[in-house]
Protein backbone atom coordinates (compact mmCIF):
# COMPACT_ATOMS: atom_id res chain seq x y z
CA UNK A 1 0.00 0.00 0.00
CA UNK A 2 1.43 3.39 -0.99
CA UNK A 3 1.90 6.10 1.64
CA UNK A 4 -0.85 8.22 0.03
CA UNK A 5 -3.31 5.30 0.14
CA UNK A 6 -2.23 4.40 3.67
CA UNK A 7 -2.92 7.99 4.76
CA UNK A 8 -6.68 7.57 4.58
CA UNK A 9 -6.47 4.27 6.45
CA UNK A 10 -4.34 5.72 9.27
CA UNK A 11 -6.58 8.75 9.73
CA UNK A 12 -9.71 6.58 9.69
CA UNK A 13 -8.33 4.19 12.26
CA UNK A 14 -7.05 6.91 14.55
CA UNK A 15 -10.34 8.79 14.58
CA UNK A 16 -12.40 5.67 14.95
CA UNK A 17 -10.80 5.13 18.36
CA UNK A 18 -12.92 7.98 19.76
CA UNK A 19 -15.62 8.76 17.46
CA UNK A 20 5.06 44.03 20.87
CA UNK A 21 5.99 47.01 19.34
CA UNK A 22 3.00 49.22 20.23
CA UNK A 23 2.04 52.77 19.27
CA UNK A 24 1.73 55.55 21.81
CA UNK A 25 -1.29 55.72 24.12
CA UNK A 26 -4.50 56.85 22.37
CA UNK A 27 -5.48 60.52 22.34
CA UNK A 28 -8.45 61.83 24.31
CA UNK A 29 -10.59 61.60 21.19
CA UNK A 30 -9.48 58.03 20.65
CA UNK A 31 -10.23 57.26 24.28
CA UNK A 32 -13.76 58.58 23.82
CA UNK A 33 -14.18 56.57 20.66
CA UNK A 34 -12.84 53.51 22.41
CA UNK A 35 -15.31 54.00 25.25
CA UNK A 36 -18.19 54.16 22.79
CA UNK A 37 -17.02 51.00 21.03
CA UNK A 38 -16.56 49.30 24.37
CA UNK A 39 -20.03 50.27 25.52
CA UNK A 40 -21.50 48.88 22.33
CA UNK A 41 -19.47 45.71 22.79
CA UNK A 42 -20.72 45.27 26.35
CA UNK A 43 -24.29 45.43 25.11
CA UNK A 44 -23.40 42.67 22.70
CA UNK A 45 -21.56 40.56 25.26
CA UNK A 46 -21.64 41.23 29.02
CA UNK A 47 -18.47 39.22 29.46
CA UNK A 48 -16.38 41.56 27.31
CA UNK A 49 -13.40 43.13 29.11
CA UNK A 50 -13.98 46.51 30.73
CA UNK A 51 -10.39 47.46 31.46
CA UNK A 52 -8.59 49.93 29.21
CA UNK A 53 -6.23 47.16 28.18
CA UNK A 54 -6.74 43.42 27.84
CA UNK A 55 -4.43 40.92 29.55
CA UNK A 56 -1.40 40.92 27.26
CA UNK A 57 1.31 38.32 26.75
CA UNK A 58 4.80 39.52 25.82
CA UNK A 59 5.98 39.15 22.23
CA UNK A 60 9.50 37.96 21.59
CA UNK A 61 11.04 38.91 18.25
CA UNK A 62 12.65 36.07 16.35
CA UNK A 63 14.95 36.20 13.35
CA UNK A 64 13.19 34.31 10.60
CA UNK A 65 15.43 31.94 8.64
CA UNK A 66 15.16 31.94 4.87
CA UNK A 67 13.14 29.04 3.52
CA UNK A 68 14.38 26.93 0.66
CA UNK A 69 12.66 27.81 -2.60
CA UNK A 70 11.28 24.65 -4.25
CA UNK A 71 13.46 23.60 -7.17
CA UNK A 72 10.46 23.46 -9.50
CA UNK A 73 9.07 26.87 -8.50
CA UNK A 74 8.53 29.52 -11.16
CA UNK A 75 9.07 33.27 -10.84
CA UNK A 76 5.94 35.37 -10.33
CA UNK A 77 4.63 37.45 -13.19
CA UNK A 78 5.73 41.03 -13.66
CA UNK A 79 3.57 43.82 -15.06
CA UNK A 80 0.68 43.02 -17.42
CA UNK A 81 1.59 42.93 -21.10
CA UNK A 82 0.43 45.60 -23.54
CA UNK A 83 -1.69 43.61 -25.99
CA UNK A 84 -3.69 44.50 -29.07
CA UNK A 85 -7.44 43.96 -28.86
CA UNK A 86 -7.26 40.98 -31.22
CA UNK A 87 -4.43 39.25 -29.30
CA UNK A 88 -6.23 39.84 -26.01
CA UNK A 89 -9.48 38.41 -27.39
CA UNK A 90 -7.64 35.34 -28.73
CA UNK A 91 -5.96 34.74 -25.37
CA UNK A 92 -9.25 35.09 -23.51
CA UNK A 93 -10.86 32.51 -25.80
CA UNK A 94 -7.95 30.10 -25.29
CA UNK A 95 -8.08 30.52 -21.51
CA UNK A 96 -11.84 30.01 -21.32
CA UNK A 97 -11.41 26.71 -23.20
CA UNK A 98 -8.59 25.64 -20.87
CA UNK A 99 -10.65 26.43 -17.76
CA UNK A 100 -13.59 24.51 -19.26
CA UNK A 101 -11.30 21.54 -19.99
CA UNK A 102 -10.00 21.56 -16.42
CA UNK A 103 -13.59 21.15 -15.22
CA UNK A 104 -14.76 18.71 -17.88
CA UNK A 105 -15.16 15.92 -15.32
CA UNK A 106 -17.64 18.02 -13.32
CA UNK A 107 -21.34 18.40 -14.05
CA UNK A 108 -21.77 22.16 -14.44
CA UNK A 109 -25.43 23.17 -14.40
CA UNK A 110 -25.10 26.96 -14.50
CA UNK A 111 -22.59 29.83 -14.63
CA UNK A 112 -23.43 33.15 -12.96
CA UNK A 113 -21.77 36.52 -12.37
CA UNK A 114 -22.29 38.47 -9.15
CA UNK A 115 -22.59 42.23 -8.69
CA UNK A 116 -18.86 42.54 -7.95
CA UNK A 117 -17.95 40.93 -11.29
CA UNK A 118 -16.94 37.50 -9.95
CA UNK A 119 -18.04 34.47 -11.95
CA UNK A 120 -18.98 31.06 -10.56
CA UNK A 121 -19.61 27.65 -12.09
CA UNK A 122 -22.39 25.80 -10.26
CA UNK A 123 -21.85 22.05 -10.17
CA UNK A 124 -23.65 18.94 -9.00
CA UNK A 125 -21.70 18.21 -5.79
CA UNK A 126 -21.71 14.43 -6.27
CA UNK A 127 -19.85 14.84 -9.57
CA UNK A 128 -16.70 15.72 -7.61
CA UNK A 129 -16.04 12.18 -6.35
CA UNK A 130 -15.57 8.94 -8.26
CA UNK A 131 -18.26 7.08 -6.33
CA UNK A 132 -20.66 10.01 -6.18
CA UNK A 133 -20.56 10.03 -2.38
CA UNK A 134 -19.80 13.12 -0.31
CA UNK A 135 -18.14 13.21 3.14
CA UNK A 136 -20.69 13.69 5.91
CA UNK A 137 -19.66 16.00 8.75
CA UNK A 138 -21.54 16.41 12.05
CA UNK A 139 -23.05 19.80 12.93
CA UNK A 140 -20.29 22.33 13.53
CA UNK A 141 -21.45 23.25 17.02
CA UNK A 142 -21.18 19.61 18.06
CA UNK A 143 -17.61 19.43 16.76
CA UNK A 144 -16.71 22.60 18.69
CA UNK A 145 -18.49 21.47 21.85
CA UNK A 146 -20.72 24.56 21.78
CA UNK A 147 -24.42 25.31 21.83
CA UNK A 148 -26.05 25.85 18.45
CA UNK A 149 -26.88 29.43 19.47
CA UNK A 150 -23.18 30.09 20.16
CA UNK A 151 -22.29 29.24 16.55
CA UNK A 152 -25.34 30.51 14.69
CA UNK A 153 -25.46 33.99 16.21
CA UNK A 154 -27.46 37.01 14.97
CA UNK A 155 -24.25 38.37 13.41
CA UNK A 156 -23.69 35.09 11.57
CA UNK A 157 -27.27 35.06 10.31
CA UNK A 158 -26.81 38.61 9.02
CA UNK A 159 -23.57 37.66 7.25
CA UNK A 160 -25.19 34.58 5.74
CA UNK A 161 -28.15 36.63 4.49
CA UNK A 162 -25.77 39.00 2.69
CA UNK A 163 -23.90 36.07 1.12
CA UNK A 164 -27.14 34.31 0.15
CA UNK A 165 -28.28 37.49 -1.62
CA UNK A 166 -25.17 37.51 -3.81
CA UNK A 167 -24.56 33.78 -4.26
CA UNK A 168 -27.68 32.48 -5.99
CA UNK A 169 -27.48 29.30 -8.02
CA UNK A 170 -29.56 26.24 -8.91
CA UNK A 171 -31.01 24.37 -5.94
CA UNK A 172 -28.57 21.83 -4.50
CA UNK A 173 -25.63 22.96 -6.67
CA UNK A 174 -22.34 24.16 -5.16
CA UNK A 175 -20.34 27.09 -6.57
CA UNK A 176 -16.76 27.03 -7.82
CA UNK A 177 -15.02 30.37 -8.32
CA UNK A 178 -14.18 30.77 -12.01
CA UNK A 179 -10.80 32.45 -12.67
CA UNK A 180 -10.95 35.73 -14.57
CA UNK A 181 -9.77 34.82 -18.07
CA UNK A 182 -9.60 38.46 -19.24
CA UNK A 183 -7.31 39.29 -16.31
CA UNK A 184 -5.10 36.20 -16.80
CA UNK A 185 -4.77 36.98 -20.51
CA UNK A 186 -2.76 40.10 -19.66
CA UNK A 187 0.00 37.80 -18.38
CA UNK A 188 -0.19 34.55 -20.34
CA UNK A 189 -2.30 32.42 -22.66
CA UNK A 190 -1.74 29.37 -20.42
CA UNK A 191 -4.01 28.77 -17.43
CA UNK A 192 -1.66 26.06 -16.10
CA UNK A 193 1.29 28.48 -16.24
CA UNK A 194 -0.69 31.19 -14.46
CA UNK A 195 -1.56 28.85 -11.59
CA UNK A 196 1.99 27.49 -11.35
CA UNK A 197 3.57 30.94 -11.21
CA UNK A 198 1.02 32.13 -8.66
CA UNK A 199 2.41 29.63 -6.14
CA UNK A 200 5.13 31.63 -4.43
CA UNK A 201 7.84 30.39 -2.06
CA UNK A 202 7.36 31.20 1.62
CA UNK A 203 10.50 33.22 2.27
CA UNK A 204 11.52 36.39 4.04
CA UNK A 205 14.06 37.70 1.54
CA UNK A 206 15.70 35.28 -0.89
CA UNK A 207 17.70 35.98 -4.04
CA UNK A 208 16.95 33.32 -6.62
CA UNK A 209 18.24 33.29 -10.20
CA UNK A 210 15.31 34.10 -12.46
CA UNK A 211 13.25 35.39 -9.52
CA UNK A 212 15.12 38.42 -8.25
CA UNK A 213 14.78 39.09 -4.55
CA UNK A 214 11.43 38.28 -2.96
CA UNK A 215 10.37 39.42 0.50
CA UNK A 216 7.67 38.45 2.95
CA UNK A 217 6.66 40.13 6.20
CA UNK A 218 4.91 38.22 8.99
CA UNK A 219 3.27 39.00 12.29
CA UNK A 220 2.41 35.55 13.57
CA UNK A 221 1.90 33.33 16.58
CA UNK A 222 2.13 29.55 16.42
CA UNK A 223 1.92 26.51 18.67
CA UNK A 224 3.83 23.27 18.18
CA UNK A 225 2.30 20.08 19.52
CA UNK A 226 -0.02 17.24 18.57
CA UNK A 227 -3.37 18.40 17.20
CA UNK A 228 -6.24 17.51 14.90
CA UNK A 229 -7.68 20.97 14.35
CA UNK A 230 -7.93 24.67 15.11
CA UNK A 231 -10.70 27.27 15.29
CA UNK A 232 -10.89 31.05 15.65
CA UNK A 233 -13.03 34.08 14.87
CA UNK A 234 -11.26 36.22 12.29
CA UNK A 235 -12.00 39.87 11.53
CA UNK A 236 -12.32 40.60 7.82
CA UNK A 237 -10.56 43.56 6.17
CA UNK A 238 -9.73 44.95 2.74
CA UNK A 239 -6.25 46.43 3.18
CA UNK A 240 -4.67 48.74 0.64
CA UNK A 241 -1.81 47.06 -1.25
CA UNK A 242 1.13 48.74 -2.98
CA UNK A 243 0.64 48.28 -6.73
CA UNK A 244 2.94 51.18 -7.63
CA UNK A 245 6.18 49.65 -6.36
CA UNK A 246 5.14 46.00 -6.62
CA UNK A 247 3.59 44.11 -9.54
CA UNK A 248 2.40 41.22 -7.35
CA UNK A 249 1.47 42.61 -3.90
CA UNK A 250 -0.50 40.57 -1.38
CA UNK A 251 -1.90 41.12 2.11
CA UNK A 252 -3.66 38.38 4.08
CA UNK A 253 -4.74 36.97 7.43
CA UNK A 254 -5.06 33.23 7.92
CA UNK A 255 -4.36 30.10 9.89
CA UNK A 256 -1.96 27.40 8.74
CA UNK A 257 -2.17 23.85 10.09
CA UNK A 258 0.95 21.92 9.14
CA UNK A 259 3.11 18.84 9.56
CA UNK A 260 6.26 17.51 7.93
CA UNK A 261 6.68 13.76 7.35
CA UNK A 262 10.07 12.27 8.28
CA UNK A 263 12.49 13.12 5.50
CA UNK A 264 9.71 14.83 3.57
CA UNK A 265 8.45 18.31 2.77
CA UNK A 266 6.10 20.57 4.68
CA UNK A 267 2.37 19.91 4.27
CA UNK A 268 -0.28 22.52 5.09
CA UNK A 269 -3.96 23.42 5.18
CA UNK A 270 -4.34 27.22 5.06
CA UNK A 271 -7.54 29.25 5.17
CA UNK A 272 -8.29 32.95 5.53
CA UNK A 273 -8.81 36.12 3.51
CA UNK A 274 -6.47 37.91 1.12
CA UNK A 275 -6.16 40.90 -1.19
CA UNK A 276 -4.07 39.94 -4.24
CA UNK A 277 -4.80 41.97 -7.40
CA UNK A 278 -2.43 40.01 -9.64
CA UNK A 279 -4.31 36.80 -8.83
CA UNK A 280 -7.95 37.95 -8.81
CA UNK A 281 -7.85 41.02 -11.04
CA UNK A 282 -9.30 43.32 -8.38
CA UNK A 283 -8.50 44.85 -4.98
CA UNK A 284 -11.35 43.15 -3.12
CA UNK A 285 -10.86 40.88 -0.15
CA UNK A 286 -11.34 37.22 -1.08
CA UNK A 287 -11.82 34.04 0.91
CA UNK A 288 -8.86 31.81 0.04
CA UNK A 289 -7.77 28.23 0.57
CA UNK A 290 -4.20 27.02 0.08
CA UNK A 291 -3.03 23.42 0.30
CA UNK A 292 0.44 21.98 -0.17
CA UNK A 293 1.50 18.34 0.07
CA UNK A 294 5.07 19.03 -1.08
CA UNK A 295 6.59 22.11 0.56
CA UNK A 296 4.94 24.70 -1.72
CA UNK A 297 6.00 22.75 -4.79
CA UNK A 298 4.18 21.74 -7.96
CA UNK A 299 1.47 19.83 -6.11
CA UNK A 300 0.25 22.92 -4.26
CA UNK A 301 -3.34 24.06 -4.69
CA UNK A 302 -4.84 27.55 -4.66
CA UNK A 303 -8.58 27.73 -4.01
CA UNK A 304 -10.07 25.04 -6.27
CA UNK A 305 -7.09 24.86 -8.59
CA UNK A 306 -3.79 22.98 -8.42
CA UNK A 307 -0.66 23.87 -10.38
CA UNK A 308 -1.06 20.68 -12.40
CA UNK A 309 -4.78 19.84 -12.28
CA UNK A 310 -7.80 22.04 -11.68
CA UNK A 311 -10.02 21.91 -9.81
CA UNK A 312 -8.24 20.28 -6.90
CA UNK A 313 -8.53 16.50 -6.94
CA UNK A 314 -8.05 16.86 -3.19
CA UNK A 315 -10.88 19.36 -2.65
CA UNK A 316 -14.59 18.59 -2.47
CA UNK A 317 -16.86 21.64 -2.25
CA UNK A 318 -19.79 21.20 0.15
CA UNK A 319 -21.40 24.61 0.69
CA UNK A 320 -24.16 25.86 -1.61
CA UNK A 321 -23.16 29.51 -1.03
CA UNK A 322 -19.61 29.84 0.33
CA UNK A 323 -16.56 28.93 -1.75
CA UNK A 324 -12.83 29.77 -1.87
CA UNK A 325 -12.19 32.70 -4.19
CA UNK A 326 -15.44 34.49 -3.39
CA UNK A 327 -15.47 38.21 -2.57
CA UNK A 328 -15.95 39.09 1.11
CA UNK A 329 -17.61 42.03 2.81
CA UNK A 330 -14.87 43.77 4.88
CA UNK A 331 -15.00 45.66 8.16
CA UNK A 332 -15.33 49.46 8.09
CA UNK A 333 -12.58 51.20 10.04
CA UNK A 334 -13.88 52.72 13.28
CA UNK A 335 -17.43 51.65 12.52
CA UNK A 336 -18.57 48.10 11.78
CA UNK A 337 -16.72 44.81 12.22
CA UNK A 338 -17.19 41.81 9.95
CA UNK A 339 -16.08 38.47 11.38
CA UNK A 340 -16.00 34.81 10.35
CA UNK A 341 -15.60 31.70 12.47
CA UNK A 342 -13.09 29.57 10.54
CA UNK A 343 -11.23 26.35 11.23
CA UNK A 344 -10.36 22.76 10.36
CA UNK A 345 -11.18 19.38 11.95
CA UNK A 346 -11.23 15.79 10.66
CA UNK A 347 -13.58 12.88 10.26
CA UNK A 348 -12.26 9.45 9.20
CA UNK A 349 -10.52 9.87 5.86
CA UNK A 350 -11.13 13.63 5.51
CA UNK A 351 -10.21 17.06 6.83
CA UNK A 352 -13.12 19.49 6.79
CA UNK A 353 -12.83 23.28 6.80
CA UNK A 354 -15.54 25.76 7.76
CA UNK A 355 -16.45 29.39 7.32
CA UNK A 356 -19.09 31.09 9.50
CA UNK A 357 -21.47 28.29 10.54
CA UNK A 358 -21.01 25.72 7.79
CA UNK A 359 -18.56 23.23 6.34
CA UNK A 360 -17.44 24.69 3.02
CA UNK A 361 -15.41 21.73 1.82
CA UNK A 362 -13.22 18.74 2.54
CA UNK A 363 -9.71 17.50 1.74
CA UNK A 364 -9.08 13.73 1.55
CA UNK A 365 -6.36 12.43 3.84
CA UNK A 366 -4.82 10.78 0.78
CA UNK A 367 -3.79 14.24 -0.45
CA UNK A 368 -1.06 14.11 2.23
CA UNK A 369 1.62 11.64 3.25
CA UNK A 370 0.53 8.95 5.69
CA UNK A 371 3.23 10.09 8.12
CA UNK A 372 2.53 13.78 7.61
CA UNK A 373 -0.73 15.71 8.02
CA UNK A 374 -2.75 12.52 7.55
CA UNK A 375 -1.47 11.33 10.93
CA UNK A 376 -1.99 14.68 12.72
CA UNK A 377 -1.12 18.37 12.83
CA UNK A 378 2.17 19.28 14.51
CA UNK A 379 2.02 23.08 14.24
CA UNK A 380 -0.77 25.67 14.09
CA UNK A 381 -0.11 29.31 13.27
CA UNK A 382 -2.40 32.34 13.02
CA UNK A 383 -0.95 35.40 11.34
CA UNK A 384 -0.91 38.33 8.98
CA UNK A 385 1.39 38.27 5.94
CA UNK A 386 2.60 40.76 3.33
CA UNK A 387 4.27 39.88 0.01
CA UNK A 388 6.75 42.34 -1.54
CA UNK A 389 8.23 40.60 -4.56
CA UNK A 390 10.02 43.57 -6.16
CA UNK A 391 13.03 44.27 -4.00
CA UNK A 392 14.15 47.83 -4.72
CA UNK A 393 15.75 48.71 -1.39
CA UNK A 394 12.61 50.28 0.08
CA UNK A 395 9.82 48.68 2.06
CA UNK A 396 6.35 48.17 0.64
CA UNK A 397 3.43 50.54 1.28
CA UNK A 398 0.97 47.64 1.61
CA UNK A 399 -1.18 47.58 4.74
CA UNK A 400 -1.43 44.55 6.97
CA UNK A 401 -4.90 44.03 8.40
CA UNK A 402 -6.58 47.39 8.99
CA UNK A 403 -3.31 49.25 8.39
CA UNK A 404 -3.07 50.07 12.11
CA UNK A 405 -0.28 48.88 14.35
CA UNK A 406 -1.50 46.36 16.90
CA UNK A 407 -2.45 47.93 20.23
CA UNK A 408 -4.06 45.94 23.06
CA UNK A 409 -7.19 48.01 23.69
CA UNK A 410 -10.74 46.90 22.96
CA UNK A 411 -11.41 49.38 20.14
CA UNK A 412 -11.79 46.39 17.90
CA UNK A 413 -13.32 48.24 14.97
CA UNK A 414 -9.85 49.69 14.34
CA UNK A 415 -7.78 46.51 14.42
CA UNK A 416 -7.32 43.24 12.57
CA UNK A 417 -7.64 40.40 15.03
CA UNK A 418 -8.51 36.79 15.62
CA UNK A 419 -10.27 35.97 18.88
CA UNK A 420 -11.40 32.85 20.73
CA UNK A 421 -8.53 30.87 19.19
CA UNK A 422 -8.58 27.18 20.08
CA UNK A 423 -6.75 23.96 19.29
CA UNK A 424 -8.23 20.48 18.98
CA UNK A 425 -5.83 18.08 20.68
CA UNK A 426 -4.69 14.73 19.32
CA UNK A 427 -4.69 12.05 22.00
CA UNK A 428 -1.64 9.75 22.34
CA UNK A 429 -3.60 6.92 20.71
CA UNK A 430 -4.39 9.13 17.73
CA UNK A 431 -8.03 9.81 18.57
CA UNK A 432 -9.72 13.19 18.75
CA UNK A 433 -8.98 15.05 21.95
CA UNK A 434 -10.62 18.02 23.64
CA UNK A 435 -10.47 21.63 22.52
CA UNK A 436 -8.17 23.92 24.48
CA UNK A 437 -7.46 27.63 24.22
CA UNK A 438 -4.52 28.60 22.03
CA UNK A 439 -2.37 30.14 24.76
CA UNK A 440 -3.11 27.57 27.48
CA UNK A 441 0.41 26.22 27.12
CA UNK A 442 2.09 29.62 26.80
CA UNK A 443 5.05 30.30 26.74
CA UNK A 444 5.39 27.27 24.47
CA UNK A 445 4.08 29.36 21.58
CA UNK A 446 6.42 30.91 19.02
CA UNK A 447 6.10 34.49 17.76
CA UNK A 448 7.46 35.88 14.54
CA UNK A 449 7.57 39.59 13.72
CA UNK A 450 9.86 40.26 10.80
CA UNK A 451 10.12 44.05 11.21
CA UNK A 452 8.31 45.84 14.06
CA UNK A 453 8.90 49.18 12.34
CA UNK A 454 6.63 48.09 9.48
CA UNK A 455 4.17 45.64 11.05
CA UNK A 456 3.66 44.28 14.54
CA UNK A 457 1.42 42.21 16.76
CA UNK A 458 -0.10 42.01 20.22
CA UNK A 459 -1.52 38.90 21.79
CA UNK A 460 -3.23 37.95 25.00
CA UNK A 461 -5.17 35.41 27.02
CA UNK A 462 -8.16 36.23 29.21
CA UNK A 463 -9.26 32.84 30.62
CA UNK A 464 -12.27 34.35 32.38
CA UNK A 465 -13.69 35.76 29.18
CA UNK A 466 -15.18 33.27 26.74
CA UNK A 467 -15.81 36.02 24.17
CA UNK A 468 -12.15 36.98 23.62
CA UNK A 469 -10.34 34.06 25.22
CA UNK A 470 -6.97 33.71 23.41
CA UNK A 471 -6.57 36.57 20.96
CA UNK A 472 -4.09 38.02 18.50
CA UNK A 473 -3.94 41.45 16.82
CA UNK A 474 -1.72 42.09 13.80
CA UNK A 475 -1.24 45.10 11.58
CA UNK A 476 0.77 48.01 10.33
CA UNK A 477 1.09 50.48 7.44
CA UNK A 478 4.43 49.36 6.00
CA UNK A 479 6.48 52.22 4.53
CA UNK A 480 3.73 54.66 5.50
CA UNK A 481 5.24 54.37 8.98
CA UNK A 482 8.19 56.83 9.30
CA UNK A 483 10.46 54.16 10.79
CA UNK A 484 9.78 51.54 8.10
CA UNK A 485 12.48 52.54 5.66
CA UNK A 486 13.95 49.60 3.78
CA UNK A 487 13.38 46.03 2.74
CA UNK A 488 14.15 43.24 5.17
Amino acid sequence: MTTRRKASYILSCALALATAGCLAEPTAAEDASRANVQAAQLLRDPGAPTSSKLPVLPVEIEEVPDHVVPSDAKPPFGRPEALSASVLADRVAQLERQIDDSRAHLEIVATTTTDDGSTYDWIVPESQTEDGKLPQFPPLWEVLGKKKSEVITPDVLAARAEIDRRMKGPSGAVPLYRPNARHIAQYTASYAEFMERSIKPASTCVMVPGFGTQCRYWSSSSQAGSYWGTSGILSLWRPSVDQVNNATPMSLMQFAASATPPGGLKETIELGWQVQPAFYGDTNSHLFLFLTPDGYGSGSCYNQACTTTAPVAGWVALSTTITPGMTLTPSVFGSSVQEALIGVSPIPGWFGVWWLDQWIGAIPATFYDATGLASGITSVGWYGEIADNEHDGTATNSDMGSGQFAFPIPAWSRYAYVRDVNLQLRNPNGSLGNWQTFYTTWPASSETVTDVNCYNMARGFDPGNTFWNSWLIVGGPGRNSPNCLSDL
